[in-house]
């Protein structure tokens, strides 16, 4: 594929020509774009809300995605995003594939903290101690939300899921389509 692949000019195509699908592409570049930026916006928003009820007071507290692995979402969204934007504007297909990589680190980051719970009570409770405050306290506070207390998901989590996802599908599009292209 050279540098200047016309295929991702965004020029109107004839259909049923083989190897004239640049506007497919571009609908997947786009698509990989909105993925990633939806994975970026969800990074900055709440990741999980946890409940605990003592002596019947009901202490609630939220855990945003930058307070643990929203900054590792954040950073690898943002990668995507600069790789398919100089894809797009270099009409380079192959840089723009290469976006799957931060795509896959990204929904890895968000499914580990779907699947595990406790990595978002760690993020909040680390969050909100003071500075200095002994890990094995922070160890105890963890173990305590854990046992009694009710986590569920926030929407920020389920936004770098859902959009880490869409990017990682439509990069590999790009992929896909660039290579049948050249």
């Amino acid at each position: 594929m050279t540098a200047h692949d016309p295929n991702l000019s965004g020029a109107p195509t004839a259909p049923g020509v083989p190897g004239n699908s640049g506007n497919d592409l571009n609908k997947f570049l786009f698509a990989a774009i909105a993925g990633s930026a939806l994975a970026l916006l969800g990074s900055f928003l709440v990741w999980g809300t946890a409940e605990l009820t003592v002596m019947g007071e009901t202490e609630t507290g939220e855990a945003m995605g930058l307070d643990g692995d929203g900054m590792f979402t954040l950073i690898s969204s943002i990668v995507a995003i600069a790789l398919l934007a100089f894809g797009m504007v270099r009409k380079n297909a192959t840089l723009a594939a290469i976006s799957v990589v931060p795509s896959l680190v990204t929904l890895i980051f968000g499914v580990l903290n779907a699947l595990n719970s406790e990595r978002i009570i760690r993020a909040a409770v680390e969050a909100d101690a003071p500075d200095g405050t002994p890990s094995a306290e922070i160890d105890a506070m963890v173990d305590v939300f854990s046992e009694q207390g009710e986590l569920s998901g926030g929407i920020g989590l389920y936004m770098v899921i859902i959009g880490a996802l869409v990017a990682l599908v439509a990069g590999v599009l790009v992929a896909v389509k660039g290579r049948a292209n050249s």
